[in-house]
């Protein structure tokens, strides 16, 4: 009972997670050492939950630093409203910080985030937990101001590797795919990896993936562990296969409005403690990949490792085929990327 309470409040994550906020006014070039700045955040998650633990934490963090002269107030829960809004906010200055996914980031100019929807470009999580602390990590972030998003990136909070499930369909080689229908996420690259595979891909709102699992709209979809176990997959799904197609971050960001505000050193500040709190969040998902492990198999979900992976990323050539060229620079640092 114990461990499931503790999976519940802590570990409930999907990669659709928001966050957002606004502030009270700074000053880029006031440099009054006890002005206090208030960042207004909003959470689309509970407090409870590890994004929201990990958004507390950062804002603990920013009143240690700076005896309490910036600080979080953080609504949880997705109190300011929708990604649209909560992402118009940040564009306006009506919200100062949020989070969001780098698919979504996609659709407002910040096109080169797309490298963290290519199929298997990360070997493991330690692989993409290295590129984003990596100097082209950093300049990703960086590009996304100066892509014209008028949003600042702070930093990352890297999720688990998202795998394939199914309703009933054992699938260990990727030959298995072959016309089954899979929900898929709506990126170009994630509806070609799909087709890749020679799945169908299928377009369900997530609201709705659990009833069309139940109901055979679709054979399968993918989520990291936390996404499928906060969202019940294990009740309507018999089997997971280990592929790890995809491990892709939430990116922490600021208003553009509100970070030309800020005086450098207040900068400098918001980005370590943002850097803090995303090694507070490594440990909580690292405790969490271990608990759910155990906790999907204990529902009764099948989990199999994926057999000859070789084949598995093989088989999505055609994807970098299309969109290699547009990332080539950045493929190379992450395939000679030590860590």
């Amino acid at each position: 009972m114990k461990k499931n309470s503790f999976i519940l409040i802590l570990l409930t994550l999907s990669l659709v997670s928001v966050f957002a906020n606004g502030q009270e006014e700074s000053g880029k070039n006031s440099n009054k050492v006890d002005e206090k700045i208030v960042f207004k955040v909003a959470v689309n998650n509970p407090e409870s939950h590890a994004m929201g633990q990990s958004w507390k934490k950062f804002g603990e963090l920013l009143e240690s630093e700076t005896d309490g002269r910036l600080a979080l107030d953080i609504y949880y829960g997705g109190q300011l409203g929708s990604k649209t809004v909560c992402l118009q906010g940040l564009q306006t200055g009506v919200i100062d910080m949020y989070m969001i996914t780098p698919s979504v980031l996609c659709d407002y100019g910040a096109e080169d985030l797309k490298i963290f929807s290519l199929p298997y470009i990360f070997s493991d999580l330690e692989h993409a937990r290295a590129f984003t602390k990596s100097s082209e990590g950093v300049k990703l972030l960086d590009y996304i101001q100066t892509s014209g998003t008028r949003m600042v990136g702070l930093g990352y909070f890297q999720d688990l590797p998202r795998h394939y499930f199914f309703k009933d369909t054992k699938v260990t080689k990727v030959s298995d795919l072959a016309g089954l229908k899979i929900r898929s996420q709506s990126s170009s690259i994630d509806l070609e990896t799909m087709k890749a595979f020679g799945a169908s891909p299928v377009t369900v709102a997530f609201s709705e993936l659990y009833s069309a699992l139940q109901t055979g709209v679709v054979d399968g979809a993918e989520q990291p562990f936390t996404g499928f176990y906060s969202n019940q997959f294990q009740e309507v799904a018999e089997y997971m296969v280990l592929d790890g197609h995809q491990i892709s971050p939430s990116i922490g960001l600021i208003s553009e409005i509100s970070w030309n505000k800020l005086s450098d050193d207040d900068r400098d500040i918001i980005k370590k403690c943002f850097s803090e709190a995303s090694t507070y969040w490594d440990g909580l998902i690292d405790e969490a990949e271990v608990e759910l492990d155990k906790a999907i198999r204990d529902a009764g979900v099948t989990v199999l490792e994926a057999e000859n992976p070789e084949e598995w990323r093989a088989k999505v050539q055609p994807v970098y085929d299309m969109y290699g060229e547009q990332f080539k620079d950045t493929i190379a640092a992450i395939s000679e990327l030590e860590y």
